[in-house]
């Protein structure tokens, strides 16, 4: 019988059940039907000291399984699996921001901008021996924290003994694509309303080469200041950071104009729409490549590399059925003015 199968087959079946994506699946996996049925009948066949009250049928050996450890612990892996990968789909601002690792939940300073002294190479010669002063650096910390979400999800006994994994994969879907839109929001949140940075000037100042303003947000003049003042941006006197404009982040109300204006003028393949859906429809952003000049920074506990984690919990006494719980944590910051700018109506 099928449930005979190694255990590793049996939550590989229903890790790909649910949706999960594996790269390498154990090879009995594709010949386990019913898998949780399986599941639960393999738990009990490994523990032939349990006497189930109830008896020995099918569905009493899983309704008697639900909420133990051994079963529940297992479907909560097998929807992390599946949630990582709609979360993967769904995160696609993680395209133009950087992430950092953080161990706890105080707040976690990340060194930012950096001012350089050019006095040595301005005084030099060109060649690099005849560099005699110390070329130093001052690194301004921005300093940001980690938040935690999280919800219960409960299945009952009808859909456990049913197999229904369709409805187990829904909820996968729905942690993955939910913690990518919160973490979204948190992106959102970091870009308007940052008001200063660590060195107390404007996060987005025309002064400080971030901000622009315009009568009219999409036009040929609103983008070509915009992605002028990108690469007019100072990173220290008299250095340019040259940036060109890889991102445009836009409230959906303005997917249609700003996809219309990049194919106007041909910079389509240069310029890539992001839509945000937690910015305001006033402004929009022009982004360099994250690799060249980093400017938000998500933060993430280190948990098998994903920003969530689903745990199975124990059900409520008067709940006929499982329950897993998600948790979420992240939280974004603005680490520099370099390498973005906002473009806002006056």
């Amino acid at each position: 019988m099928d449930y005979e199968a190694p255990r590793e087959a049996i939550i590989d079946a229903l890790t790909i059940a649910v949706g999960g994506k594996i790269n390498n699946p154990h090879p009995m996996a594709f010949s386990v039907e019913r898998p949780l049925e399986k599941l639960a009948l393999s738990i009990n066949a490994s523990s032939p000291g349990n006497n189930f009250i109830g008896g020995s049928g099918v569905k009493s050996i899983m309704t008697n399984l639900m909420g133990r450890p051994e079963f529940s612990g297992a479907v909560a892996k097998s929807l992390q699996v599946a949630a990582d990968a709609t979360f993967k789909v769904s995160a696609a601002h993680r395209t133009y921001c950087s992430i950092t690792k953080v161990d706890n939940f105080r707040p976690v300073s990340i060194d930012a901008e950096v001012d350089v002294d050019l006095i040595a190479l301005e005084q030099a010669g060109f060649e690099p021996s005849e560099i005699s002063e110390i070329w130093t650096t001052d690194k301004k910390a921005e300093s940001g924290s980690i938040s935690t979400w999280a919800k219960i999800f409960g299945f009952s006994r009808h859909q456990v003994i049913n197999n229904d994994t369709v409805f187990f994969s829904r909820i996968a879907k729905r942690i993955g694509s939910s913690s990518a839109a919160i973490e979204a929001n948190q992106v959102a949140a970091a870009l308007d309303y940052t008001q200063t940075l660590a060195d107390e000037k404007p996060a987005f100042g025309i002064d400080e080469g971030s901000l622009v303003t315009c009568s009219t947000l999409f036009s040929e003049d609103s983008l070509s200041r915009a992605v002028g003042a990108l690469r007019n941006q100072e990173i220290a006197p008299g250095l340019k950071t040259n940036a060109a404009a890889k991102f445009i982040l836009v409230n959906p109300a303005h997917e249609v104009n700003a996809k219309h204006l990049l194919n106007q003028f041909g910079i389509a393949s240069e310029i890539q729409v992001f839509v945000l859906p937690g910015i305001q429809d006033d402004r929009y952003y022009l982004m360099a490549d994250p690799e060249q000049h980093p400017t938000i920074s998500i933060l993430n506990f280190e948990i098998e590399g994903s920003p969530f984690f689903i745990e199975q919990k124990k059900a409520d006494i008067h709940y006929d059925g499982m329950q897993i719980r998600a948790r979420l944590y992240t939280g974004a910051i603005l680490t520099s003015r370099q390498g973005i700018v906002r473009c806002q109506l006056q």
